[in-house]
């Protein structure tokens, strides 16, 4: 759902204005990759990734595909373009940072955590808007 919250601008000044953590997410971040996507990969999954060429794109990695379902649909989630390198790459050097930095770790729990919230508020007003209990009154 958050696949384009981190994609970084391409004017100087309008990337002036982003505070330098989503600047950094927006670097390690692969195109169309949000922050639980990534997390949900494991160390193996990622090992398993760089194993092929790295220039690997999403959709070409899932046509030849032959190792556990689980990462499969994970990687279907990726933009079809995306190389499988940068996908490894990007999120190992993200956990690397937030191993590294503990302020850094304790944003992107929090922006993790801000994502899932933020779903969860959008599943419940498309719950609402669709129930059957729910109604409009149009006067004209």
């Amino acid at each position: 759902m958050f696949c384009t919250a981190y994609r970084l601008p391409s004017d100087r000044q309008e990337r002036a204005k982003i505070p330098l953590e989503i600047l950094t997410l927006g670097e390690f971040l692969p195109a169309g990759c949000d922050l639980r996507l990534a997390r949900s990969l494991t160390s193996a999954e990622l090992d398993e990734l760089a194993r092929l060429a790295s220039r690997t794109t999403a959709r070409e990695a899932l046509a030849q595909w032959k190792g556990g379902e689980r990462l499969g649909t994970k990687l279907r989630r990726f933009k079809a373009g995306t190389e499988v390198g940068k996908i490894a790459n990007g999120i190992r050097e993200l956990r690397k940072r937030a191993t590294q930095d503990l302020k850094f770790a304790k944003f992107v729990e929090e922006m993790e955590r801000q994502e899932w919230l933020a779903e969860m508020m959008l599943l419940q007003a498309v719950a609402l808007l669709f129930s059957p209990v729910s109604s409009m009154s149009v006067l004209t």
